[in-house]
């Protein structure tokens, strides 16, 4: 993607951002249709830059899927059980060191 387009592009999502937050004042004043308005804008919006990217880059945007796969990172999550009530406290010990956030 050369630098002009990528700019583009960038424009259009800093544009989709100060849509959310007009909708989201819209509502706020229960002017829904106006807030509809927007919204349906902003579709035609993430449809011009999905249109744009796959122009650049083609459909099968590979690129993408690889990113995906590689590069965001899977969270996992673990439940802790005791066999009894009473031995909960036991298991502190644990969760506490692997409950980091």
């Amino acid at each position: 993607m050369r630098k002009a387009q990528k700019q583009e592009v960038l424009e259009m999502i800093q544009t989709l951002h100060q849509a959310h937050d007009e909708v989201k004042n819209y509502i706020d004043r229960k002017n829904y249709v106006l807030a509809q308005d927007i919204l349906s804008q902003c579709q035609e919006c993430a449809i011009s830059i999905g249109t744009v990217i796959e122009k650049i880059e083609g459909e099968g945007l590979l690129r993408i899927e690889n990113s995906v796969k590689n590069d965001v990172p899977v969270r996992k999550e673990i439940a802790f059980f005791s066999y009894k009530a009473s031995m909960w406290d036991a298991l502190e010990s644990v969760y506490s060191v692997l409950c980091v956030e």
